[in-house]
């Protein structure tokens, strides 16, 4: 079903591609959904770098800003977010697929890279809403975040 939602996602983004996606490194993007008012997505440099990123990920909502660290998986490789903030569940990663312009998958990006154009993180919303780790339910739809701004 997630597949589904993604291809569909990818079809409905590619005619919204903002012109702003080429020119930009990724740590100066930020990301946004049309349908989750004061709900974003950027990248900063991490104060503890690892081995597939140089880059932490924020989440920020209306209520609060939720930090992770991003790691892929070895072998058949998917990307993750890994939650790093106080009180965060444990033993837990949620999947990230970055796409470019073409709509080609990305590996984890590094800083100073182009900016994706497109950012699926399916497993943010059910965070979000369902862990018991949240005091406060917030809902954002199962869409693509987009490139919405540069700088």
């Amino acid at each position: 079903m997630k597949v589904i939602l993604a291809a569909a996602s990818l079809a409905l983004t590619a005619h919204s591609l903002p012109a702003i996606a080429g020119d930009c490194t990724i740590e100066k993007a930020t990301y946004t959904q049309p349908n989750a008012e004061g709900f974003s997505l950027t990248f900063r440099p991490a104060t503890e770098p690892n081995a597939w990123s140089d880059l932490e990920a924020t989440l920020t909502t209306p209520t609060r800003e939720f930090k992770f660290s991003m790691t892929a998986s070895n072998g058949y490789s998917f990307n993750y977010l890994v939650p790093t903030w106080k009180g965060a569940p444990e033993d837990t990663d949620f999947h990230l697929f970055l796409y470019g312009k073409d709509f080609a998958t990305l590996e984890l990006p590094n800083k100073g890279k182009p900016a994706p154009v497109a950012i699926l993180a399916p497993d943010l919303g059910p965070l979000l809403y369902y862990s018991e780790a949240m005091k406060v339910q917030e809902y954002i739809p199962p869409e693509m975040w987009r490139i919405t701004k540069c700088g």
